[in-house]
């Protein structure tokens, strides 16, 4: 699909309100339980309580952003593993700089394809958001989290817990569960709307399946009846992905060429080619196209031009070159069209085209990082470590949920009050061992190894660290 022209500034988008500022009218959906939430209150809650909403000059999007921003979920992205774990240095990405960036992508791209602020600002919420619900130690820690449930009739998967997080673990009101977000910036997080009894490989989780079906609810995403894959997803959506992709693929390999895991000789490797042509061949099989080694070795070149000029290519100029002109080349080769099904509302109605060679790029990018970054033994170590550590909290956390007493006098004592309290509430054992790995998922790296130490290592862990 390459020489696809963008729309930049051309399209308004009429009853926009009308469905994608809407926020969910029942408090319960939204929330741990009914007990939590107390009573349902006005679907259009207010950040402040002296009833200024009628003031308030920010669109609803804007609202979004700016709760997805206060929440404590956001914050502690700061402290879990983009690639290279936290604490490493203080120069590497966190998946907090990583979402920054990739909302100010995001909204780059939004804005080529419409005039209306509404969409950018509903854009960048959901870059802020899309990874909220990514546990300690990055897909290493999610892929542990989910092999841990298995057993228990249950999954895990990062974009399901990130519509968790914002739709129900977040707390911003004793009125509301969740932070109350609009009905556009949920449908833009819900990158596989089919429920895990589906059978589906990336799902949302059972609980929510009633959330997922309100917020595509009469939208040329989800017809009356419709069943599996949606004809449609919202622009913001593959926006948001997009945005991701690029921040991501582009970052990780600056980040490595800083580490000096990857350098001009690695670029120069003839096996280092191979490996990553087949890596991204086989990730680019679903979209109908193939890699070759002649396409690594062009990205690889354009790479080695804009390092080499500088001898000591780790300089700050150096990355910076590199990552500017991979982002505004694949930013600025992206393209529109409009999708007649979808009327003329931009959300439902444009399409995000990928050209072949921005698709290409990326990939060799992502494959890249993982082939000289993911896959050194540097990194392999640490990943390891990351699992076991998520492993053995969640089982010592599991066995102490579920005990029962008088075989087990001090049940729920490993967690802090307000969970133990939300456990003793919990309905049977398969929703404690839900609220188990939420609370695993919510650490951060250094919360989960300081847990870790005080549970597990002797002469680690005193009264006085602070969990």
């Amino acid at each position: 699909m390459s020489g696809v022209s963008g729309v930049s500034g051309v399209v308004t988008m009429p009853g926009f309100e009308a469905w994608a500022a809407r926020r969910h009218p029942e408090a319960d959906v939204r929330g741990l339980a009914a007990a939590a939430a107390a009573a349902a209150a006005a679907a259009d809650d207010d950040d402040d309580d002296d009833g200024g909403r009628d003031k308030d000059p920010r669109s609803p999007f804007e609202r979004d952003r700016n709760r997805i921003i206060h929440s404590g979920a956001f914050r502690r992205l700061q402290g879990k593993t983009q690639v290279f774990g936290v604490g490493d240095a203080d120069f590497y990405r966190t998946r907090l700089t990583h979402s920054l960036e990739c909302a100010q992508i995001g909204r780059a791209l939004a804005m080529r394809v419409s005039s209306d602020h509404r969409l950018w600002e509903l854009t960048e919420a959901a870059c802020l958001a899309h990874d909220l619900g990514h546990p300690p130690f990055g897909h290493n820690g999610e892929d542990e989290l989910d092999e841990l449930l298995r057993p228990h009739g249950l999954g895990f998967e990062g974009n399901a817990q990130t519509l968790r997080v914002v739709a129900r673990l977040e707390v911003r009101s004793d009125e509301h569960g969740g932070l109350n977000l609009t009905r556009g910036t949920l449908a833009s997080l819900v990158k596989y709307p089919q429920p895990r009894s589906s059978g589906a490989k990336k799902y949302v989780y059972d609980d929510d399946a009633a959330l997922v079906a309100w917020a595509l609810e009469g939208t040329p995403a989800l017809p009356p009846g419709h069943a599996g894959q949606p004809a449609l997803r919202p622009l913001t959506l593959d926006l948001m992905d997009l945005a991701d992709d690029v921040a991501y693929s582009t970052h990780d390999v600056e980040d490595g060429v800083r580490a000096r895991f990857i350098t001009p000789l690695e670029l120069r490797d003839q096996r280092v080619a191979e490996t990553v042509a087949e890596l991204g061949a086989r990730a680019l099989r679903s979209h109908g196209l193939g890699l070759d080694v002649a396409d690594v070795r062009a990205v690889f070149g354009e790479l080695l031009a804009r390092l080499e000029p500088d001898t000591a290519y780790q300089s700050g100029a150096a990355r910076k070159r590199v990552g500017r002109y991979l982002i505004s080349n694949m930013v600025g080769e992206v393209g529109f069209a409009p999708v007649p099904e979808g009327g003329a509302d931009p959300l439902w109605g444009m399409r995000l085209m990928v050209p072949d060679h921005v698709r290409k790029r990326c990939e060799v990018l992502k494959q890249l990082s993982r082939a000289c970054v993911m896959q050194d033994s540097r990194v392999t170590t640490i990943r390891h470590k990351g699992r076991e550590i998520v492993r053995r909290l969640f089982g010592a956390l599991c066995e102490n949920a579920l005990a029962d007493p008088p075989a087990v006098r001090a049940r729920f004592d490993l967690f802090p009050l307000h969970r133990r309290a939300m456990l003793a509430a919990a309905p049977d054992a398969q929703t404690k061992v839900r609220q188990v790995a939420d609370y695993v998922a919510g650490m951060t790296d250094s919360f989960a190894m300081r847990m870790f130490a005080r549970l597990f290592l002797p002469q680690q862990g005193t009264l006085f660290d602070v969990l």
